[in-house]
């Protein structure tokens, strides 16, 4: 941000755009106020879902060890490890291709809990999670449809609900490897 009042100052922006305050202390202020408003943030972030048909999640922890980081709390990974981390969940329009909603959330909250946040924050309901092997368990599946959310989640390959006799049945390649699947009602 130091350098955001240089750039402005000798770029054609200082042109089209007069007297902008850009100084690091202005910037500052600016995003710390944005920061502690968070119903307008999501307002903001809520008018680029208007007619979403469906969202598509993506929840992503971060680990951080770092003591200035307030959200980062003890949680647990798809590693079985209880460690520092902060979640990250980004919603993505599937019918624009684009990001339309983010949060950051404390690392000792549950996935699905952090989901079902999001869709009261949102209004959302027609969502589509796709996860990764570290994901699955059958409390979690559970929870998402209890909450009718729909999901894609891969097992892993010693899972006793893979029937291997359906092998060959559907599949789509991937990396020059095959990817089979079946669904399940």
């Amino acid at each position: 941000m130091k350098n955001v009042d240089f750039y402005y100052r000798t770029s054609f922006l200082s042109e089209t755009v007069k007297d902008a305050h850009v100084s690091p202390d202005v910037l500052g202020d600016m995003l710390r106020n944005i920061g502690t408003d968070r119903k307008s943030v999501t307002d903001f972030m809520k008018s680029f879902m208007r007619d979403e048909r469906y969202l598509a999640v993506d929840l992503t922890h971060v680990l951080s060890m770092s003591e200035s980081v307030i959200s980062a709390t003890l949680g647990h990974n798809s590693m079985e490890e209880y460690l520092p981390q902060v979640q990250l969940l980004f919603l993505f329009s599937l019918e624009h291709d684009a990001p339309v909603y983010f949060r950051i959330l404390p690392g000792s909250i549950n996935s699905v809990m952090s989901l079902k946040i999001t869709m009261e924050e949102t209004g959302s309901k027609n969502i589509v999670l796709v996860a990764d092997t570290g994901f699955y368990s059958l409390k979690n599946v559970q929870a998402l449809d209890a909450m009718k959310i729909f999901f894609i989640i891969p097992l892993r390959r010693n899972s006793r609900l893979i029937d291997y006799s359906m092998k060959g049945e559907k599949h789509f390649m991937f990396q020059d490897h095959p990817i089979f699947y079946s669904k399940y009602e």
